[in-house]
């Protein structure tokens, strides 16, 4: 008896759904209301209409409501950035605590920001200019505390 090699499909992950891309990459349907995207291990990412998305997560085709699940975990996702991003913008509009405690708020919104990108969780066109705006008054604030000798 000989053994068949299979090699294992990569495990993918449903990061969130999009309107912005209405072609399915799998199967080329146009026209979708929505696309569902899975990412894989390496940090790849495909777009699928939520039939072809159901069935890269499960081939057996047990897989059902996946695009609802897919708008929950998106809803998730853009509820988790909006709060770390007002978070982030709170410890920079503070300049009480600014003069009080030095660098702390820009750190502490450096930090937020970089947190959000290592989660692979910025990927919207206005998500990446909110954060790189909270990036440039960080950079700003810096400036203005080292000109005055706090940093």
């Amino acid at each position: 008896m000989t053994a068949i090699a299979t090699e294992a499909a990569p495990a993918l992950t449903i990061l969130g759904v999009t309107d912005e891309q209405t072609t399915c990459d799998r199967c080329g349907r146009i026209e979708l209301r929505g696309t569902v995207i899975l990412g894989d291990e390496n940090g790849e990412a495909g777009r699928y209409g939520s039939t072809c998305a159901g069935y890269m997560l499960d081939p057996t085709g047990r897989t059902k409501g996946v695009g609802n699940r897919a708008r929950l975990i998106e809803e998730v996702r853009r509820d988790r950035i909006y709060w770390a991003l007002r978070s982030a913008h709170a410890a920079l509009a503070d300049r009480d605590k600014r003069d009080q405690y030095g660098a702390a708020g820009f750190t502490r919104a450096c930090r937020i920001v970089t947190d959000l990108e290592r989660a692979t969780l910025i990927h919207r066109p206005d998500e990446i200019a909110a954060v790189a705006a909270v990036r440039a008054k960080a950079r700003e604030i810096r400036a203005e505390l080292r000109a005055a000798g706090k940093l």
